[in-house]
C-alpha cells in the first residue's frame, strides 16, 4: 500500500515539476505559454488517473489556486 501511495504521488508531482523547470529556467517565457503548460499539466495528471477527477480534484485545486 506504500508503494502504490508513492506512486500516486508520483504520477501527479511529474508533470507540475516539468512546468516548474519551464519557470525557473534562464529564458523568460511568456504567460501565454506559462498556462498553457500548466493546463497541459493539469490534463496529463488526469489522463494518468484515467480520467478519475474525484482522486485529483484536491490536487487540481491547489493548482487552480495558485
Amino acid at each position: 500500500m506504500f508503494w502504490e501511495k508513492c506512486a500516486s504521488i508520483i504520477r501527479i508531482t511529474e508533470p507540475i515539476v516539468r512546468v516548474l523547470k519551464i519557470i525557473d529556467s534562464d529564458d523568460r517565457p511568456s504567460m501565454r505559454y506559462l498556462y498553457e503548460a500548466i493546463d497541459s499539466a493539469k490534463e496529463e495528471i488526469l489522463k494518468r488517473f484515467q480520467k478519475k477527477r474525484a482522486k485529483v480534484q484536491p490536487f487540481l485545486d491547489i493548482i487552480n489556486n495558485r
